[in-house]
């Protein structure tokens, strides 16, 4: 398994580290599981948010962005997690990309999960699909939900469909 930090996307240093883990392993063709570590340091920072490292889905670059404390209608209540094609994607002119998705909270013992589909035509990188209210924070921390286990959250993305067309409507 091999660690890499996960740290706010600002300026500021930051003694203390968040860690993401990763798999050696290329990830399944459709699926991609980010384990954050430390997940209290993360949620005691504010207005933070935490980038998967990329994963390789039917040839596209994609990263899951989440936000601990959420961000938009889920700001201070909610976790919201985000898929989004990598910046380094660069669709052909006129073309968008249909991606269909589950978004995953994984209950680390009863396998309960959480789960929502997001589904979207991305037409330009680095722009996010998901959800602002995907758990709340009252949730997440109860214990009977099993979704934080010994600090560690496991978040994980299953891309199901993608399909790359035309944009008909530019000219």
């Amino acid at each position: 398994m091999e660690d890499k930090t996960c740290l706010p996307q600002s300026d500021d240093n930051y003694e203390t580290k968040i860690v993401r883990s990763t798999n050696d392993l290329p990830p399944a063709h459709d699926h991609y599981t980010f384990q954050i570590k430390n997940f209290s340091l993360l949620l005691a920072m504010t207005d933070e948010k935490c980038h998967s490292g990329q994963f390789e889905v039917g040839g596209y670059q994609w990263q899951l962005k989440l936000y601990p404390k959420g961000e938009g209608k889920g700001a201070d209540t909610s976790l919201s997690l985000y898929l989004r094609l990598d910046d380094s994607e660069i669709l052909p002119p006129n073309r968008k990309l249909y991606a269909k998705g589950k978004l995953r909270i994984r209950d680390q013992i009863n396998n309960n999960h959480l789960e929502n589909t997001v589904e979207h035509w991305f037409s330009n990188p680095g722009i996010g699909y998901g959800f602002s209210n995907l758990l709340s924070l009252r949730e997440l921390h109860d214990t009977s939900k099993d979704y934080l286990v010994g600090d560690v959250l496991f978040v994980e993305c299953k891309i199901v469909v993608i399909s790359v067309v035309k944009n008909f409507s530019s000219n």
